[in-house]
């Protein structure tokens, strides 16, 4: 029988973590950023949904870490965020065009100002307070935010009674710490 884990560092992780979205919310924020036409929110958003990448993983995925169908993590937050990712189908388009437009490298070009100095290497800074001024224009707090994509692609993986060492592989999940 399961058990509960009611230690403090327990009760305090829940109370810090990201809440998932619900499908609806997340195709609504897609369609904002769409209407908005932040360059490259909406790619972002949408990979974000299918992948459940962190910001990023996907913004510094340089386009030669990408194959013919899977993206490969080079580099992460831990060791388990290296994984390789199936492209799904419904983003194969996107995936292309954003590796043919791409102008220096990246699979989301252009996100910093050559002319500002990066801010310990984030490329997606701008595009993250960009994210962040989106979702809480729809009310959603500090609860929600673009890691939240992630916690909904686990929750739809666990509802589809996924096998959870594959789902972890794909989230980037340690196995026995899939949440």
């Amino acid at each position: 029988m399961p058990t509960t884990n009611t230690t403090k560092k327990a009760r305090q992780a829940e109370n810090t973590s990201y809440r998932p979205y619900s499908v609806e919310e997340c195709w609504m924020l897609h369609r904002a950023a769409v209407e908005d036409g932040y360059k490259h929110l909406d790619d972002l958003i949408l990979l974000g949904m299918y992948t459940g990448c962190r910001i990023g993983e996907l913004c510094e995925m340089r386009v030669e870490e990408i194959g013919k169908d899977y993206f490969q993590v080079a580099d992460g937050k831990t060791y388990s965020s290296k994984r390789e990712i199936p492209i799904h189908k419904d983003i194969q388009q996107t995936v292309e065009r954003l590796i043919q437009t791409s102008t220096d490298g990246y699979l989301f070009a252009e996100l910093s100002d050559p002319t500002v100095k990066r801010v310990k290497n984030k490329r997606y800074k701008g595009i993250s307070q960009k994210f962040g001024r989106l979702k809480a224009k729809f009310g959603f707090g500090r609860r929600y935010g673009f890691h939240s994509f992630r916690a909904t692609l686990a929750n739809l993986f666990e509802n589809a009674q996924v096998d959870v060492n594959f789902a972890a592989r794909i989230i980037g999940h340690a196995v026995p710490n899939m949440t």
